[in-house]
């Protein structure tokens, strides 16, 4: 679970511990061509600029002439990756980078091939390694694994000398024998799936490409195998490597006995149980009375009584072949004239071809006609006498106590023919007949084994693997044959038993994009992500990123838990593995909007078990210690039983991550039970350093049932305690100082079964009597006894505590044992770099006063920038429709731009059109600018909206003159004042700004004051009147002063109301008189007498009597 950073900081601390520095190092690790894993982290050129200070600081503590080998697969494979990887390594550390261009490890070997610039000169001279090269042999750094359904694979590495010459050999059948408990069958507790041994497969060195092979044997119950791989390459000079699988008892049978052997072989005879033949020949033996002898060269073989027993066969290549290769071996119980191994020939032969023509390998020979004892012979002819000349070649041989293997390749039959005959793959003699004396043209009995064609001169012995070939095998060939038949353990070494990452994540190694911009994982980009698993299988997905969101490219088969697969900072989701990595194919990554900076994708990958076990509702404690600033952290589906942990500290361990670390005084605290359950299963992984002296206690509830690590004499423990009694189950195995191990017990109270495992295998079960009484200590601790008791202390690392209110059956016990190969965690780190981004402006509205000038600020225009940049200018796209914008009072044209310091300074206006407002009234568009050198312009033209409030507009008026008669009161109208109002106001009243001088002006009979307010109503009503003094007239006679109101406001100004009085004719007047006359006397009157008076001035002009 370590970092790239994690392991420098690893090797950085230790170097600063020993104040020593570095001569070389050694990375051993995963690797592809170009690339290698560090940590979690994929290490690549592109990867460098981000850890070049890392780097940089490892230089510092090596050597001046230091080397940094890479120990892992095909790293330098790809010279235009691998070969500038290397390079700039080299530049980085200052040391001398070396990494291999092809297999490395199991399947492969240790040979560094490629060297950084300046470094070869150490290729040449052979790089010394600073480990033993031999004890790193079954180290498996192969990412690829044959099958996930097979659980086990072991290495077989066959040692390059075990092959003659310096040639490599073609189709070479290698024999493969061991014994090996792991190889027992599961139901005798080994790990083969299949009793037959049908779930064995063998793969090249790449640990994928399947190899034809043949059982010739396999015993279940001892692990013992024998079998033969045939080898497309086998290397003369380098070791060879292969993989043995094995595990999987839902296989169908893997072996191909046919094609082990190819065309090259007319028949493949391993006998022992059977005579087939292996090959697609198809020239299957009978038996005559032979004996199966369990205790062959190779196996079982056939034990022949030298008087009646024999093997028949249907082969009768060796009659028609130009060139053919015969072999066996045998363990002769007699070597006296004569006894046929093998034979073919005429039915009546008898050997040496007298007079019949025939071919056999015997013990015993004839020599031109005298019969030889101790000897091993071959002959091919149809006469040995003298002056004959059919191929005949035979050493003397007299052991009656081992097996030895003879071989003779025949050539050039039609032609020069001519044999060649080894014993124990060594040449012993070769001999050319004639045409004329070996015809085989009269052959009419197939190939035998143990006698000739007359029932006479049998094989009195032991034989095993007969073979023919229609070719001529080599003298390497044949001796690389005999090294491996007759010590196959001196040349094979075999690898400790691996298991599979069941689910292994396929993810690149870091990413870079830019700010804003979405990042795409795909096979044609590159960087795709995938899942490898079992076809049709159902895996959980766990998805997230830092800093930015995660989009699948379909969710097409998926149930989702957690998000839903589109712009999701997490989801978690399941789905068949096809699915899934449909989903995969196509990821997009979207950075957080103009951020920059890393972020971390992290994928989890779990197996369908695992992930319901981590989300089991009965799961009712789990502390994975993952969260180091909540150790104590409950990771259950509930939550609800954290604890507190006393003492002991999270530390980084290179196969758990984030673990607890206990030394003996530390513990942590769950408070109660985890409600007192009937059916408990308590779980943990624990790497114990040391016992205490009553044992170390990983897990207790109470003192009521608990699991216990190494109790004196009883080993691995658990309880459970019924309210009178504890009921113990004892392993007798012992962990401490043995490293990681998984520890689990159950108890079922319907069947008062209780069991207990030890990494995923039942250590042991027994029936208790009663029920869990949980009396014992009020709380559960970790790394303590349970009822306060302080001998039972841990010591050491726990990691994965699992408490379960239900009884786990074996297979979900043996997922959580197998958890790390269940589940895959692995992180791509993503760069994004930052890119200038373009302002923004926001769309707005203004608020302008009726027939006010509105003045803009730079905030109007919303401007912001994710980057910083400041403000710079505006630019107006569009022109408002009505009112007029200004700058610095002149209109301007659509197209302009003016800069936000003359924004500031106001010189940036809006003049409304008179006396109109509305919401709405106008608009126009616009794009701010920032100051930045590139992508500085908002494209997005945004809106200013103008608003117009309405202002009151003063009402007018307007002198007016009226007129009224002489002695008459004039009454005024509303409309007497000429009353005015651009807004529509209504006349609301007339106030008195001056009073009159001559007549009279009167509200309601009641002299004006100054200033006085008269109410339209009052005019209305007809009570606003003036009079002018009695008799008086003329134009201008009066006049008074005035405003008007619109119910606001008064107007702005005082206006002058004149009143013109018409003159009127005044009746004139007399006076009553008295006059004297004399009497008699006649009065003459005169004109004033009638005392005559006019106001108007006017003259008498009759009297009426």
């Amino acid at each position: 679970k370590d970092s790239a950073a994690d392991v420098f900081r690893n090797v950085f601390n230790w170097a600063g511990a020993n104040n020593t520095k570095i001569d070389s190092l050694s990375i051993l690790s995963h690797g592809t061509e170009g690339a290698f894993q560090l940590g979690t982290d994929w290490i690549t050129k592109s990867t460098l600029d981000a850890d070049t200070e890392l780097w940089q600081q490892l230089g510092g503590y090596m050597t001046a002439d230091a080397n940094i080998y890479i120990l892992g697969c095909d790293v330098a494979g790809d010279e235009g990756e691998g070969q500038p990887l290397l390079d700039e390594l080299a530049s980085l550390t200052g040391a001398d980078l070396f990494a291999s261009d092809d297999i490395t490890g199991v399947g492969g070997d240790w040979v560094l091939e490629t060297a950084s610039a300046g470094s070869d000169d150490e290729l040449s001279s052979g790089i010394v390694l600073p480990f033993d090269m031999q004890s790193l042999k079954a180290t498996d750094v192969s990412l690829a694994w044959f099958d996930v359904n097979w659980g086990y694979r072991q290495q077989v590495t066959i040692d390059q000398s075990m092959v003659s010459g310096s040639n490599d050999l073609s189709n070479f059948a290698v024999l493969v024998t061991l014994t090996d408990a792991s190889l027992k069958s599961t139901s005798n507790g080994g790990n083969v799936g299949q009793t037959d041994g049908g779930d064995i497969v063998f793969t090249s060195a790449d640990g994928t490409t399947q190899l034809d092979h043949q059982i010739e044997s396999y015993n279940a119950a001892t692990g013992e195998l024998v079998v033969w791989v045939e080898i497309p390459t086998l290397s003369a000079t380098a070791d060879t490597e292969l993989f043995l699988y094995y595990g999987n008892a839902g296989a169908v049978n893997q072996w191909n006995d046919a094609g082990t052997w190819d065309a090259s072989y007319a028949g493949v005879w391993h006998l022992g149980a059977d005579y087939q033949d292996s090959t697609s020949n198809n020239n299957d033996g009978t038996n005559s009375g032979t004996t199966n002898d369990p205790t062959g060269q190779i196996g079982a073989g056939d034990d022949f009584n030298g008087t009646s027993n024999y093997i028949s066969t249907t082969s009768n290549e060796a009659k028609t072949a130009n060139s053919f290769t015969i072999s066996t071996w045998f363990n002769a119980d007699a070597t006296d004239y004569a006894h046929h191994l093998l034979w073919e020939g005429t039915a009546t032969g008898n050997g040496w071809g007298s007079p019949e023509a025939e071919m056999h390998i015997s013990l015993g020979t004839n020599n031109d006609g005298s019969p030889l004892s101790d000897y091993v012979s071959f002959f091919l002819g149809d006469d040995s006498a003298f002056g004959q000349d059919p191929l005949e070649i035979f050493t003397a041989f007299t052991d009656t106590t081992g097996w030895h293997q003879v071989t003779v390749v025949v050539s050039d039959m039609s032609t020069t023919p001519t044999a060649a005959m080894y014993l124990d793959g060594v040449l012993v003699g070769t001999d050319t007949g004639s045409l004329a004396d070996t015809s085989r043209s009269n052959w009419n009995t197939d190939l035998q084994f143990g006698k000739p064609g007359l029932a006479s001169r049998y094989f009195d012995g032991q034989l095993d693997e007969v073979r023919l070939a229609t070719t001529t095998r080599s003298a390497d060939w044949i001796a690389t044959e005999y090294n491996n038949q007759n010590a196959p353990a001196t040349y094979l070494t075999f690898g400790s038993e691996s298991t599979p990452n069941d689910i292994i994540n396929t993810v690149p190694g870091s990413q870079t994009t830019n700010e804003d911009t979405a990042l795409v994982f795909s096979s044609g980009n590159g960087n795709a992500i995938s899942v490898t698993g079992d076809a049709g299988q159902t895996y959980y997905m766990v998805l997230s990123v830092t800093n930015g969101s995660l989009s699948l490219s379909g969710v097409s088969g998926l149930t989702f838990t957690d998000g839903d697969g589109t712009s999701d900072a997490s989801m978690s989701f399941s789905g068949t593995l096809e699915d899934v990595n449909a989903a995969l194919a196509g990821l997009g990554f979207s950075p957080t909007a103009d951020y920059n900076g890393g972020s971390t994708l992290t994928i989890t990958s779990n197996d369908a078990t695992l992930y319901q076990l981590n989300i089991d509702a009965n799961l009712k404690g789990y502390y994975s210690f993952d969260n180091t600033g909540d150790l104590g952290n409950d990771d259950s589906p509930g939550g609800t039983n954290d604890g507190t942990v006393n003492g002991a500290t999270a530390t980084v361990n290179g196969t758990r991550g984030d673990v607890l670390s206990f030394d003996g005084n530390d513990y942590a605290q769950i408070n109660g039970h985890f409600g007192n359950p009937a059916n408990v299963t308590l779980a943990a992984w624990v790497n114990l350093t040391a016992a205490d002296t009553s044992g170390s206690e990983v897990i207790s509830l109470g003192d009521s049932v608990a699991l216990r690590l190494d109790a004196p004499t009883h080993g691995v423990q658990a309880f459970m305690y019924n309210g009178s009694t504890w009921t113990n189950i004892n392993s007798g195995q012992f962990l401490a100082g043995s490293g990681w191990h998984h520890v689990a017990y159950t108890y079922d109270n319907a069947t008062h079964v209780q069991t207990l495992y030890i990494d995923g295998v039942a250590a042991g079960s027994n029936t208790v009597s009663g029920s869990i009484s949980y009396t014992l200590g009020a709380n559960s601790f970790i790394g303590k006894h349970g009822d306060g008791q302080t001998t039972f202390d841990f010591n050491g690392l726990i990691d994965d505590v699992r408490v379960y209110d239900r009884t786990l059956d074996a297979s979900e016990v043996g997922a959580l044992a197998d958890d790390l190969n269940l589940q895959d965690t692995d992180t791509v780190a993503i760069t994004v770099t930052p890119v200038n981004d373009a302002p923004t402006g926001t769309n707005g509205t203004i608020t302008a006063i009726e027939d006010t000038d509105y003045v803009f600020t730079t905030s109007d225009f919303g401007f912001s920038d994710a980057d910083g940049d400041a403000f710079d200018r505006v630019w107006i796209a569009t022109l408002p429709s009505q009112g007029t914008l200004k700058w610095n009072g002149s209109g301007f044209s659509a197209g302009n731009y003016i800069m936000a310091e003359d924004i500031d300074l106001g010189l940036l206006t809006w003049t409304p059109p008179a006396n109109v407002s509305g919401a709405a009234l106008t608009s126009f568009t616009f794009q701010v600018q920032d100051d930045s050198a590139s992508s500085n312009l908002d494209l997005t033209p945004n809106t200013m909206t103008v608003d117009v409030t309405a202002q009151n507009d003063l009402p007018t008026a307007g002198n007016n003159t009226v007129t009224t008669n002489e002695d008459t009161s004039y009454t005024f109208a509303a409309g007497d004042f000429n009353f005015a109002d651009i807004d529509g106001d209504t006349l609301s009243s007339v106030k008195v700004t001056s009073l009159e001088s001559a007549g009279s002006l009167k509200l309601n009979g009641s002299d004006v004051t100054l200033n006085q307010v008269i109410s339209k109503a009052d005019i209305d009503a007809g009570l606003l009147t003036f009079a002018p003094a009695a008799n008086a007239n003329g134009n201008g006679y009066d006049s008074f002063n005035f405003s008007v109101n619109d119910g606001t406001a008064d107007s702005a100004s005082s206006y002058t109301m004149t009143v013109d009085v018409t003159a009127q004719n005044d009746l004139p007047t007399a006076g009553n008189n008295t006059v004297t006359t004399d009497e008699d006397v006649t009065y003459t009157f005169a004109a004033g007498d009638f005392n005559f008076a006019d106001i108007d001035g006017d003259t008498l002009a009759s009297v009426k009597v």
